[in-house]
């Protein structure tokens, strides 16, 4: 009897725990993941206009749509919007862990291998060359291999509504 109540209660609770504050957080050209009862779907934030977006969708999907196929999405319709960042990253002014990983890359191999090739080749300029090779190499392992980026917000929400056309002008 009362493992039945307690199932009862989370049911009846749970619609009350989904969280949609972070709607308001959430702006223009920026990537959402729109979460569907039967699918998901990436989506760029066209315009916000209150309490309503226009996404563009990211990929043809079978249950969301074409590609670029504009659909609205309500704050009534929302049912929660999870912020997908990692809990010690909710700052936004802490430095990014790919930005530490860049750095550290930069100077524990750039300048390293920069330091040798200046030594044994006259001038500074073969060792700047090869630090600031080391930099971007570093920075473009660190943000697409070890900390790739994706939505930052994810949407859940039981429909999208399709956009109206543009009005045309004669």
């Amino acid at each position: 009897m009362c493992h039945r109540a307690l199932v009862a209660i989370v049911l009846l609770v749970t619609p009350a725990m989904a969280d949609p504050r972070y709607f308001d957080d959430i702006r223009a050209k920026q990537v959402i993941m729109v979460l569907l009862p039967d699918a998901q779907c990436e989506a760029k934030v066209v315009s916000r206009d209150g309490d309503q977006l226009t996404l563009s969708l990211k990929k043809t999907t079978r249950s969301c749509g074409e590609r670029n196929f504009k659909v609205i999405l309500s704050r009534a319709d929302v049912e929660d919007v999870m912020d997908e960042r990692p809990p010690g990253r909710r700052s936004d002014r802490s430095p990014s862990q790919a930005g530490l990983c860049t750095v550290a890359g930069t100077v524990l191999v750039g300048i390293s291998a920069g330091q040798y090739v200046g030594e044994t080749t006259t001038g500074n300029g073969p060792g700047l060359a090869v630090i600031a090779a080391g930099g971007v190499a570093s920075a473009a392992l660190c943000y697409g291999v070890f900390f790739p980026r994706g939505p930052r917000y994810s949407v859940s929400t039981s429909h999208l509504t399709p956009a109206p056309a543009p009005a045309k002008h004669p």
